[in-house]
């Protein structure tokens, strides 16, 4: 267990050689802020973690499975980790820090990975620039999925799009919502078939399958 490194990763390095391809700059790993983020953005206030799939429990990922063996070690083991990011966020967001997640399975397609880098860092951060204000609990809004539906499926086309399996479409789509707006994954799932079935009837939607 000590071998396994917390920096320096494959999908870290991934990240970062996509970062200075875009021409952005960061400091890495800073001692001073909740959880050393990976990459950090001081003048903008905006903070990168890279997680593993399986050390970090990414929902509804495949790679996220418990080990089959010695559950009593495992399972107390990842929920602490799951709970730790996530304090570790809320105290990040709630001194003005915003904050993107970028998981293993996420940097395979590099396309995908430089227009989500894009879009979270040339975003204007407006007036969550101002710190220390209590924020706003968003309600759902469904006129907001269709613009959203319309943005991934013109930067990945028609036929990946049509023909990609409805779990990682939705993982995806939540990678262009950086305000957190879109509904849960029922909702957004059947929002998605919809979506695509008014735009190729007849097409039936593809579903992620389980590995046992």
């Amino acid at each position: 267990m000590r071998r396994i490194r917390s920096t320096g990763m494959k999908p870290e390095l991934t990240v970062r050689r996509a970062l200075h391809a875009l021409g952005y700059r960061f400091r890495l790993h800073r001692h001073d802020l909740a959880g050393r983020p990976d990459m950090v953005f001081g003048p903008s206030r905006k903070i990168i973690f890279v997680h593993g799939c399986f050390w970090h429990q990414h929902p509804g990922c495949n790679a996220a499975h418990l080990p089959q063996s010695n559950l009593e070690y495992w399972r107390p083991k990842l929920a602490r980790t799951v709970d730790r990011d996530a304090r570790n966020a809320k105290k990040l967001e709630d001194n003005g820090w915003r904050v993107l997640v970028i998981w293993e399975c996420q940097t395979k397609d590099l396309d995908i990975l430089h227009e989500r880098l894009r879009r979270f860092l040339d975003e204007a951060q407006g007036s969550e620039m101002q710190t220390n204000r209590p924020k706003r609990q968003r309600r759902y809004d469904p006129n907001k999925i269709g613009p959203i539906f319309e943005t991934v499926l013109a930067d990945i086309g028609p036929e990946k799009f049509s023909g990609m399996r409805l779990l990682e479409l939705e993982r995806l789509v939540r990678g262009y919502d950086p305000n957190h707006e879109l509904p849960a994954k029922t909702t957004l799932r059947a929002a998605i078939n919809s979506f695509r079935t008014a735009r190729w009837p007849g097409s039936a939607p593809k579903r992620a399958t389980r590995r046992y």
